[in-house]
């Protein structure tokens, strides 16, 4: 499982960064990291629309987890986008 650890940017910064990287994931699960409520609200909400599937969402005090799941690019996919 990939690891996106966002905590201590200033906002929005967490949440662009999670939209570059969902953009281009070629598929997996990945646990992403922030301590922004309103970034872990911004991503819970968009990830869909990335083609990311929320898992499940953990808090621990300020700390917010969540847990995607993006299906795998075909290979057809891949020759589009350039990856």
């Amino acid at each position: 499982m990939e690891v996106l650890d966002l905590r201590g940017l200033p906002c929005p910064k967490p949440f662009e960064t999670f939209m570059k990287k969902a953009y281009v994931f070629d598929g997996g699960e990945m646990r992403v990291i922030v301590d922004n409520p309103y970034c872990y609200e911004m991503i819970v909400q968009i990830a869909p629309y990335l083609g990311c599937e929320v898992l499940g969402t953990k808090k621990d005090g300020d700390i917010y987890e969540i847990f995607v799941r993006k299906a795998e690019k075909k290979m057809e996919e891949k020759v589009k986008s350039g990856c």
